[in-house]
């Protein structure tokens, strides 16, 4: 059974630092491994005391070294197309980081990108990349991994979107109260969908998607109704119209049929 941890575990924890100071998304998972085995396109360098083996073609490991207790790895996107979102996999233990790249600055082409880990191994893999369009290179079963999660992601967004619209139709008074409406809405939305079923590989990433973008959803309207409990109603609104634009630019990356199929 694979789990899932948006926080740091005992032995691993991810800092995605981008070359202009802006912190990408990241999140581990441990299950089992995928049996990894050396294909012509993939290369390996030693650098210091890190060594790195690259599953895609022109993600670039610049160099990868410790520094302070942790493996920095600078990375060169030789694609013609922006990279969002990479794996990288430890040598020991079961477990593999997917470094998410979506909601914050994709590695443009030409593009240097700097990732820091906290990590004991010290030989890492850098598996697949996916680009902005959802295709990939690397390990197929990596990449879909993310497409299918960001699928389920995008197609919650937009039941949320649908059920946070209507609260800026309130008055001021009110929407504080609509808001609360909504948000027991939010909650109850499912985290399946018919011909996804969570018993199989694509259909448990697209209920972890479906399951992720809730969960932050209802994390920002919890986070917001405890630091506000003297609720002004233009307030609030900035606050769903924050959410709304949020939850839009989520739903510019699929169109509605790539989101449903």
């Amino acid at each position: 059974m694979r789990l899932r941890f948006i926080t740091p575990i005992l032995f691993l924890i991810v800092a995605a630092v981008l070359a202009g100071g802006r912190v990408a998304g990241w999140r581990t998972s441990v299950g089992p491994r995928h049996a990894h085995q050396m294909s012509v396109q993939e290369e390996m360098a030693v650098q210091g005391e890190v060594t790195t083996r690259n599953s895609t073609k022109s993600l670039v490991v610049l160099s990868a070294h410790r520094n302070r207790g942790y493996v920095e790895l600078t990375l060169r996107n030789d694609y013609d197309r922006p990279i969002s979102a990479f794996v990288i996999t430890p040598s020991a233990g079961s477990h593999y980081i997917i470094v998410n790249l979506r909601g914050g600055e994709p590695i443009s082409p030409g593009g240097t990108h700097i990732q820091r880990l906290v990590t004991p191994d010290a030989v890492l893999t850098i598996s697949a990349v996916v680009f902005n369009d959802l295709t990939g290179d690397g390990e197929p079963k990596f990449i879909e991994e993310i497409v299918e999660e960001h699928k389920g992601e995008v197609l919650q967004r937009h039941r949320i979107h649908e059920l946070l619209k209507p609260v800026l139709d309130a008055p001021d008074f009110d929407i504080a109260h609509e808001l609360a409406a909504a948000r027991e809405l939010i909650a109850a939305l499912p985290e399946t969908i018919s011909g996804k079923t969570p018993d199989t590989d694509r259909g448990r990433w697209f209920s972890d998607g479906l399951r992720n973008a809730k969960t932050a959803e209802l994390r920002e309207i919890d986070s917001w109704q405890s630091t506000h409990t003297l609720h002004s109603g233009q307030t609030d609104r900035r606050f769903v119209q924050f959410n709304i634009e949020h939850n839009k630019r989520a739903l510019a990356d699929l169109s509605e049929k790539e989101r449903l199929q």
